[in-house]
Order: C-alpha cells, then sequence, then structure tokens
C-alpha cells in the first residue's frame, strides 16, 4: 500500500514538474483535480467537493473558494511565488463562514508549497509546511485526504510541543508546592524560568546559556548558584550588578523579575527543567501560560473563582467580529492613500480591554491580529501607493506602531496579572519574528499601569475602543456559598437593580453596558440568554441601546468546566450584518434567539400567586419510605400531622413509582417539632450533620425546618382538590393533574388551578411554543421556570367562549390515553412522549393535535398546522398589561 502510494505520488510530482507554470486561473483546476487524484480519489466531483464554492463572507460581501470539501478541508490557491502568509486572512474568512459541517483543515497553496492548518487547534501557525515536490515522501501531512481518512502527521504542531513543555513546567511546581515551597515564590520562580527558556530560543540571551546552566546542575547542584545569577542579570540594567559572565545579558523589565528569590532544587527537579529546556521554545506560543496558570491554582480555587480558560478558537470568536472584522471591512472600502493611513492612525491609538484578563490570551491575541492588520495596510501601501524605493514596504517596516500600552486588564490573580503582561512582551516578539519586524522589544515595555491586580466589579475600567473577555462563571445558586456573604452582599449592594441569583458574570457584562466601549465581546454561561441571569444582563444591554450583532447562542466549553457558553458581541451603534450561530440573520434578541422577544413580555397581574418553586428540603434527610411513614403512624397516631407523601420529579415523570413520604414540621418551633418523637429524632439524625455546614444561618438554626416550605404554595393549594404540576427540567413540557394530598416538593413547579381548561391550554401548542420562547435551557432540556414561562402567558381565564368545552374534553382523553399507555407498558411521561410524540399516526400524537387545535380556536384565532402563534400571544400579553 505505502509504495503504490508513494508511486501515485511520483506520478503527480512528474506531471507537475512538466505541465504546470504556476498559473492561478488557467492551470488551478487541473492542478486541484490532479492533486485530489493522487490521494486515490476519483475526483472533485465525485467526493463531493466544490470548485469555486460561493461564500457569503461574514464581512458582507461574496468570495468564491477555490476548493471546499466539507468537512476535512477548505483550500486557497494562489500564484506560484505567492507569498502565503498575505492569503492567511481571506481562508479564515471562507473557513468561519462556511456552516454547518465547517472543515476542519485548511491549506493554502502556490502550486510550489502547501501550508495546512488544523483549524481545531492551532489558529495562526500552519501546522506543516511541505513542498510540492516532496509530497512522495511526506504526504503524511495531507492523510485526511485519503478516500478513508488517516491521522495526519504534522512538523510543527506548537500545540504538543507547548502541552509538553506546560506538562514539565506544571509538574515542576507541583513538585515545589509538595515541598511546602510557598505558592507565591514557587509562581514567581516558575514563570522566570519560562521566560528564560523562551529568551534562550527566540535569541533574547545566548544560545545554550540556560541549558547549559542546568545541564551542568544536574551533575553537580553546586552550579544553581549560576540561575540566580543568569536571573539577577535579566533583573537589571546596570552592568556593574551583574556576574562578570553574564555582562551581556540584556535587561528585561517587567514585574516578573523586581525580586530574585532563589530556590533549593531537588535532583528530580532539576532533570525536569532539563529536559523542559531541550524543548523548542520558540514554538511554545503565550497559551502555555494559560496552562500553567491553572496548574497553580487547585481545583477548589478554580471553582470559588470561577475561572476557566478560552481556547483560541473561542477567542477568536469574540476578537474576530469585536475587532478584526471592522477594521478589515475599512480596510476592503478604503479608495485613496489617506483612507489607508487613517487606518494605521486608528490602529496606533486603538485601546483594548479585558476586565478578566487571567493569564492575558485574549489581549496576546488581539495584539497578533491588530499587528498582522497593519501590516497587511502596509502592504498594501507599498503596492498602491510606494513612490519612492522601499517606502511603505512591508519587509522594512521597522517597529511595528501597536504598542502594548493600548491594552488593559483586570483581574484578582496577583500571579495572573504578571502572566498577562509576559504574554504581550512575548507577543510582541512573536510578532516582530513572523513580521520581519527589527524590532529590539528589550526591555519589556513597563505595564504595570495597564494591568492591574484588582476586582474589577469594585474598579473604575479605563476608557477603551473594545472590551473583551471571558468574565468567570459561577452559578447563582453557588455563588453566596463559594464568594461568602460579605462578598455577596458588596456585589447586590453595588448592583442594586438585579435580582434573584444570576451567574456571576452577568455582573461584566452590566459594567461593560455602562462603559465607553463601542464593541463589546464577552463570554458567559448560556443562562446569560435565560431567566434572571437574561434580564439581567442582555435584556439590560438591549435597553441601553446596545445591538447584538454576533453571537454563539449555546455550545459545549472548550475548556474543562462541564458547562455549555453563550458567545455574544454587541455594539453601541447599529451593524449592517448580524450572526447567529454564523448564520446572517435580520435580528439577534436578548435570548439570543432570531425571533420575536417575546422575553420582554410583562408579567401579568391575573397570573399572579398561582405558580410556584415546590418545597425545597435542603436535606435528604427529611424523606422518608411509605412503610416507615405508616410504621410510625401505627405508633403514635399523631405522627400523622408531621408525615405527609409527596410528589417530586421521580413519581411525577412515572405514576407508576410509589410516593416517598416526608417529614413536615413545617414551621412549628423546635419545641413543637420535638413532641413528634421519632420523626424529630430522625430529622436531628440525618438533617442537622449537612445543616450545620450550611452556609445559610437560617438553615443551620432551624435545621428541623424545610430549606424552602413555600407558605403561599401551601394556602394556594389548601381549597383545591387536585392542581397541575410540571417537572423543572425535562425534555417535553407536560402538565399533570395531580391529587391534593401529595405535597409537591423539590424540582417540580406547581400551577395552584383545578381549571380543565387551563390544564388543556399548559398541555397545547399555544403554551409550548411560548415556552420555547421564554425558555432557559439545560443541555437539550428544558428549564420551566415559572416567572417567565407561566406569570406572562396570556390565559383567557373570564372568557365564558363555549369553545373552551372542545379544549376541556380533548385534555380528558389526552389524560386517559397517557395514563392508560402509562400503566399498560409501565412507562415513564418521558418514554411515551419519546415512543409517542413525533409518531403522526399514533393515538398520543392525534389526540394532542386535537388538543391543539382546540386551544388555538378558543382564543378565537384560526389553527394553522405549524403556526407558533408567537406574535399574537405578544400583542395579547401586551393588551392585558395595558387593561391591568
Amino acid at each position: 500500500m505505502s509504495t503504490e502510494r508513494k508511486q501515485r505520488f511520483e506520478e503527480f510530482v512528474l506531471w507537475f514538474d512538466k505541465h504546470i507554470t504556476g498559473d492561478e486561473k488557467g492551470e488551478g483546476q487541473i492542478f486541484l483535480e490532479r492533486f485530489i487524484q493522487s490521494f486515490g480519489n476519483k475526483g472533485i466531483k465525485e467526493i463531493g467537493a466544490v470548485c469555486e464554492d460561493r461564500v457569503k463572507k461574514k464581512s458582507g460581501s461574496t468570495g468564491f473558494a477555490d476548493l471546499v470539501w466539507k468537512p476535512r478541508m477548505i483550500l486557497e490557491l494562489k500564484k506560484r511565488g505567492e507569498n502565503l502568509s498575505k492569503h492567511y486572512d481571506q481562508g479564515f474568512e471562507y473557513w468561519i463562514s462556511l456552516v454547518p459541517n465547517r472543515p476542519r483543515y485548511m491549506v493554502l497553496c502556490n502550486f510550489d508549497e502547501f501550508w495546512i492548518y488544523d483549524l481545531n487547534t492551532q489558529i495562526n501557525d500552519p501546522i506543516h509546511k511541505l513542498d510540492t515536490k516532496n509530497l512522495p515522501n511526506e504526504w503524511g501531512s495531507l492523510a485526511f485526504l485519503f478516500p478513508k481518512p488517516e491521522e495526519p502527521v504534522f512538523n510543527n504542531n506548537n500545540v504538543e510541543v507547548t502541552k509538553q513543555a506546560a506538562e514539565i513546567i506544571g509538574s515542576l511546581f507541583l513538585s515545589l508546592t509538595k515541598r511546602k515551597v510557598a505558592p507565591l515564590r514557587a509562581q514567581r520562580f516558575v514563570l522566570q524560568l519560562v521566560v528564560a527558556l523562551f529568551a534562550e530560543d527566540v535569541d533574547l540571551i545566548p544560545k545554550y546559556t540556560l541549558n547549559k546552566i542546568l545541564k551542568d546542575a544536574v551533575a553537580n547542584p553546586v552550579i544553581q548558584t549560576e540561575l540566580t545569577d543568569l536571573f539577577k542579570a535579566m533583573s537589571t540594567d546596570k552592568e556593574k550588578l551583574k556576574a562578570k559572565k553574564y555582562k551581556e545579558i540584556a535587561y528585561f523589565n517587567g514585574g516578573l523579575f523586581n525580586e530574585v528569590d532563589p530556590i533549593e532544587l531537588l535532583f528530580t527537579e532539576l532533570d525536569m527543567l532539563y529536559q523542559a529546556s531541550m524543548q523548542d521554545w520558540s514554538k511554545v506560543r503565550p497559551s502555555i501560560f494559560g496552562s500553567i496558570f491553572e496548574s497553580s491554582m487547585d481545583a477548589k480555587k478554580r471553582h470559588s473563582e470561577g475561572v476557566h480558560f478560552t481556547s483560541e478558537l473561542d477567542i477568536l470568536k469574540i476578537v474576530y467580529p469585536t475587532i478584526v472584522k471592522p477594521l478589515r471591512n475599512k480596510i476592503e472600502s478604503a479608495k485613496t492613500k489617506k483612507d489607508l493611513l487613517n487606518i494605521l492612525i486608528e490602529l496606533q491609538d486603538f485601546k483594548v480591554l479585558d476586565p478578566a484578563c487571567g493569564s492575558g490570551n485574549f489581549l496576546y491575541i488581539t495584539y497578533r491580529e491588530l499587528v498582522r492588520i497593519e501590516m497587511d495596510v502596509m502592504r498594501l501601501l507599498y503596492e498602491q501607493y510606494s513612490t519612492k524605493k522601499g517606502e511603505y514596504n512591508p519587509d522594512n517596516v521597522g517597529v511595528s506602531r501597536i504598542s502594548a500600552k493600548n491594552f488593559f486588564g483586570i483581574d484578582t490573580n496577583g500571579f495572573g496579572i504578571e502572566l498577562a503582561k509576559i504574554s504581550l512582551s512575548i507577543g510582541r516578539k512573536l510578532a516582530a519574528d513572523e513580521f520581519l519586524l527589527h524590532d529590539n522589544i528589550l526591555p519589556f515595555e513597563n505595564l504595570d499601569s495597564n494591568i492591574v491586580c484588582k476586582d474589577a466589579l469594585f474598579t473604575d475600567w479605563p476608557k477603551t475602543d473594545v472590551i473583551i473577555g471571558n468574565p468567570p462563571f459561577l452559578g447563582g445558586q453557588f455563588f453566596r456559598r463559594e464568594k461568602g456573604d460579605e462578598y455577596a452582599e458588596k456585589i447586590y449592594n453595588t448592583f442594586p437593580e438585579v435580582k434573584g441569583q444570576p451567574d456571576f458574570c452577568v455582573f461584566w457584562f452590566r459594567k461593560a453596558a455602562d462603559s465607553k466601549a463601542t464593541r463589546i465581546g464577552l463570554v458567559g454561561t448560556n443562562s446569560i440568554a435565560q431567566g434572571v441571569s437574561r434580564t439581567a444582563a442582555l435584556e439590560y444591554i438591549t435597553t441601553k441601546g446596545g445591538i447584538i450583532f454576533d453571537a454563539i447562542s449555546t455550545q459545549e466549553w472548550s475548556g474543562d468546566a462541564s458547562v455549555h457558553v453563550s458567545i455574544v458581541c454587541w455594539s453601541k451603534m447599529d451593524e449592517a450584518k448580524k450572526f447567529l450561530d454564523n448564520v446572517e440573520v435580520q435580528t439577534i434578541n436578548s435570548s439570543l434567539k432570531n425571533t420575536l422577544a417575546v422575553t420582554s413580555a410583562n408579567r401579568l397581574i391575573q397570573n399572579k400567586d398561582l405558580s410556584f418553586k415546590a418545597i425545597e428540603h435542603a436535606g435528604r434527610g427529611f424523606v422518608i419510605s411509605a412503610d416507615q411513614a405508616r410504621e410510625w403512624i401505627k405508633e403514635d397516631k399523631k405522627n400523622k400531622n408531621v408525615l405527609a407523601p409527596m410528589l417530586d420529579a421521580n413519581n411525577l415523570l412515572n405514576p407508576n413509582i410509589e410516593s416517598e413520604w416526608m417529614i413536615d414540621f413545617n414551621d412549628l418551633p423546635i419545641e413543637e417539632a420535638s413532641k413528634y418523637k421519632k420523626p424529630f429524632e430522625h430529622v436531628k439524625k440525618y438533617v442537622k450533620p449537612e445543616r450545620d455546614k450550611n452556609n445559610r444561618n437560617s438553615r443551620k438554626e432551624y435545621w428541623w425546618q424545610f430549606g424552602e416550605k413555600r407558605p403561599g404554595m401551601r394556602k394556594a393549594l389548601e381549597n383545591i382538590k387536585v392542581y397541575f404540576a410540571i417537572v423543572r427540567t425535562a425534555k417535553y413540557t407536560v402538565f399533570q393533574s395531580v391529587n391534593s394530598s401529595l405535597i409537591p416538593c423539590d424540582a417540580v413547579v406547581v400551577v395552584a388551578s383545578d381549571d380543565r381548561y387551563i390544564l388543556g391550554v399548559l398541555n397545547s401548542v399555544v403554551h409550548r411554543v411560548w415556552v420555547e420562547a421564554q425558555r432557559s435551557t439545560l443541555e437539550d432540556r428544558t428549564r420551566y421556570t415559572h416567572t417567565s414561562c407561566f406569570e406572562t402567558f396570556p390565559f383567557l381565564w373570564h372568557n365564558n367562549n363555549k369553545k373552551k368545552e372542545s379544549v376541556i374534553a380533548a385534555m380528558n382523553e389526552l389524560e386517559n390515553c397517557r395514563n392508560s399507555l402509562m400503566k399498560e407498558k409501565q412507562y415513564g411521561i418521558t418514554e411515551l412522549y419519546n415512543e409517542f410524540f413525533n409518531e403522526p399516526t399514533s393515538q398520543l400524537a392525534k389526540i394532542h393535535k386535537k388538543l391543539d387545535k382546540a386551544a388555538v380556536e378558543s382564543y378565537d384565532w384560526k389553527y394553522i398546522d405549524g403556526d407558533d402563534y408567537k406574535q399574537k400571544l405578544f400583542d395579547l400579553n401586551r393588551e392585558l398589561t395595558s387593561q391591568e
């Protein structure tokens, strides 16, 4: 097989030498056809690929990608001799617009070279460069092109090099902390090592200086003192203070080297460092600093701080629309030399803030992209307007006009702040090397006033053009527990308009909305578009005139946190093009949907005090078996006063399960509760130890009572024999009628009504579409939030329309059908709906359709299969609001 492959590639190269001159237009398609065939494919059309694929770019213009083979590759072909680095942005813009099934790999080619990018892992740098004539020996880098794709082999995998280096440095840090070296001291020492390792391989210090020190120290630990001498030389600009052999070491500046504190290393640690020095640190990206930052915080601290690290691709999902795209649009529309020169002036003054900067990856990537844009403008000036030899020549431009002083960051982690400063400084060196700038980056610019260790929520933010970042994620229900009562109260006093328990990241969204920045892009948990978080953040943004112009509604987080996130970019001015989940749309509402913003519907007085969250035990020890309850009642009849059968999510979803019971002291004082001897002893034994650890004082002190007793719900259920209930988080919006003897608890939402017309509407399409628009989500399940789904819904409570009778009849038929099938098949409600709801010939589906039609017609609307009725419902909400 290997011999056959090599022969095919050799035949391709012979054909290439004989027939190809490098004319992009005249020879491009035949070159690509033969190239694809050399991998054993029949041809471009046969594999489903497209030449000159029409791509509507996010900039608004339309382009033609030379070859698109979804989901494998996009290839851009340029004329022979063309500098491929000039065409990265064009290829990337095509790639980012190719949804769905976006290709993993991007290839740039000028006939003689192939530059291969794995855009899932390494965005900026080619992961492999291949000479066409070497294809017979290096085809492994393009192995994804075989009919049955194979894992490619790359020679410039910076991500892999970075990962290996990070693992070694992380292991060293953990070793130091296990030896009780103070964390801050270990952090500083490790980061000084990282900068020295990088500096050696990019010629900021003489080659093999550090490598030799470490090699010698492995054999003779006494040599470690030279490590201290090296760091001291890097930390001072005074030659007389440097050890004689390090007189030539340049002054590095920066807070990192302000203090040099030697640490005596073990043999194993020295060996780790020596192995690290053998890596090619010129290929290590500043993203390694995020890895080191992460390893310096234990899991508990990361969770309490809400710290999560962002992949480069996710960073670009913010940096591209908020910064790169508008600048690229200006370049495309530039008509004169003055227009281009004005863009250079804008770049020189362009200011960026990350108010949760961590280790500075957002700032580093933005810096890199701005320098890339600057060089492209210089190239255009050179090509179109150069009158003197070398004027505007990007290959002789000298120093970039873009200063690290234009970048600002805020974070509470001091180590992260130092990392961010170093990220920008090293980023400047990487940019200088990539674009052949004659830029002596030493000493590092002093960024102590730009990147500061403060709490962004209680700090004035600098005035910048753009704000970007990934604020901390911390669910509102965990916020007080993780951050403490004092901090929580400080937050809520600072943001008194925020109600409920929104995610921690909400407060960054609000401060950004109040800032002077004109364009903003932030990552948040996907709850940012749901419930109280949506109201406090995205609704706040839109009511202040912010326009969401680019968003990813939800995606799995690329980091180690098990969350789904939303990416939101908004502007203080209207945008010609808007993109939701990479598809152009007319509008993006505060729920991150391209639909009518029913999330701004008002709560209706007529629905008030009718829907409730169920009782929350805040202690599993309150729950007992039905047999245990009956035994205690048999022993002492008065125990019946504090024992009750309960309705939880399990037996609401599956009525075939026998209900458990619970010990319910309601609001009895401890003296009265203790009179019920066995129930009280049980709670004392199984609940109190758990409650003693609770951060909420009321739950500690009143340990024998439920965490949330819901007196309003209890009162509302007193005079009705049945009520309606739904599981708060479920796949289907299904309400069931429940006997009032069952007390609802935990993950259940209750409607205190026995009106079967209302039950019919709740189970119909009329309510389902409203829930779909208003809902919050947990992965692929709907979270029914009573304040937004029920209290805003326009019921016809007092309408005596006879058509209501049809709704009641259909609802009765539906309930009988469901109960019968669940009993017969021993199914729960989810299993039942999974099997039959989407089967149009099933009895369940037919009755639902009958109910849908009856419910719609009860509103005096025409039933249209597939209509979502949201506009009508929203208008009715407004009408009822005005009447109230």
